[in-house]
């Protein structure tokens, strides 16, 4: 059980590692980047704002291949249903 929560944290880990720079990417194609144009912004270069989505899928479809692939996750109390309101809770 060990080595399969070691084995899916580190691919998601690589799926938001990959996935961040391709949503930079689009970030910056698409405008959806932060200009530091007061003095009240931290960063003083363009910064890309959609990283949270590349981590989140990233971990969203690691948790549904363990879902559905493995009993790892549902061994215990916690049922499918408890994911699904977690997954809804992180898209909010």
């Amino acid at each position: 059980m060990i080595a399969t929560m070691l084995t899916a944290a580190i691919i998601a880990f690589l799926l938001s590692f990959v996935g961040t720079v391709l949503v930079k990417r689009l970030a910056f194609e698409y405008g959806a980047v932060d200009r530091p144009l007061s003095k009240r912004k931290v960063h003083k270069v363009t910064m890309p704002r959609l990283g949270g989505i590349a981590i989140y899928v990233a971990i969203l479809l690691v948790v549904f291949v363990l879902l559905f692939f493995h009993d790892t996750l549902t061994s215990g109390q916690i049922t499918f249903w408890h994911y699904l309101g977690y997954i809804l809770g992180g898209l909010v």
